[in-house]
C-alpha cells in the first residue's frame, strides 16, 4: 500500500470564516467544502496514477446536515465529470483525455467498513492487542470506534511508510485522517489494482486520502 495524498482540511479556516460552525447554514458550509476541494482537485484526481474510485463515508440518517454535506461533495464530483464528458461544452477534448482516461466511480460506503479492513497483513501481536482493547463481542462506543480506527491506521503507516507515520503522529485530527484512509483501504482490499480516494466529511473538515498498491 502506498499513500499518494493525505490531508485534513479545516474548510472554515481556509476560507477565512470566523463564525461559529453552528451558526452557519448548510449551504454555506457546502460552499466552503467545495471551494477547498476544488483547490486540490488537480493533485487528487489528475496526477499520475489516475483515480479509479472515490469512496465517501456514509453519514447517519438522523444527521440531516451531515448527509447534505456528504451529498454536496458527491454532487461536486458528478458535476465535474459530467462537465468534462459533455459534448455541448466547449473544452479541449485532447487535454481532457490526458487528465482522465476514464471517469472514476463514486460510491457512498457504510461507516462500518473502515473497521473491517483486512488485518491479516499485521502480526499476531497487534491483532491480539486489538482484540483485548476492543473485544469483538462488545458493542463499541462512538469514541472507541474512532480510537480503533486510529490504532489500525497508525499500524498501517508503521508497516508501509515511516514518512507518513511521522506525518500521522503529528496531526491533531487523527480520527478524520484514519477514517479517510481506512475507507480507501477497505475498497482497495476488494479491488487491489485500483487507485482509490477515501473521503471523510466532517461538519467543518474534509479528510482526503489517495492510495494504491
Amino acid at each position: 500500500m502506498t499513500i499518494l495524498f493525505w490531508e485534513t482540511i479545516d474548510t472554515l479556516q481556509e476560507n477565512q470564516c470566523n463564525a461559529k460552525v453552528t451558526s452557519i447554514k448548510t449551504e454555506r458550509l457546502s460552499y466552503y467544502m467545495i471551494e477547498s476541494l476544488m483547490d486540490r482537485i488537480k493533485e487528487i484526481l489528475f496526477t499520475y496514477p489516475r483515480v479509479d474510485t472515490i469512496v465517501i463515508e456514509q453519514q447517519l440518517s438522523k444527521n440531516i446536515k451531515m448527509k447534505l454535506l456528504c451529498q454536496s461533495i458527491m454532487a461536486c464530483f458528478q458535476t465535474l465529470f459530467a462537465f468534462m464528458n459533455s459534448e455541448h461544452i466547449e473544452i479541449d477534448k485532447e487535454e481532457t483525455k490526458k487528465m482522465v482516461k476514464k471517469i472514476p466511480k463514486i460510491i457512498i460506503q457504510s461507516s462500518k467498513c473502515k473497521l473491517n479492513v483486512n488485518l491479516d497483513r499485521f502480526d499476531a501481536k497487534f491483532r491480539q492487542f486489538l482484540e483485548v482493547k476492543y473485544p469483538l463481542k462488545s458493542k463499541l462506543s462512538y469514541a472507541q470506534k474512532k480510537n480503533k480506527a486510529v490504532d489500525i491506521c497508525h499500524q498501517f503507516c508503521s508497516l508501509y511508510d515511516s514518512k507518513w507515520e511521522q506525518y500521522f503522529i503529528k496531526q491533531r485530527k487523527k480520527a478524520d485522517l484514519a477514517d479517510a484512509h481506512l475507507h480507501a483501504q477497505y475498497y482497495l482490499d476488494k479491488f487491489p489494482t485500483h487507485v482509490v480516494v477515501g473521503i471523510d466529511v466532517g461538519i467543518r473538515t474534509l479528510a482526503i486520502c489517495k492510495i494504491h498498491n
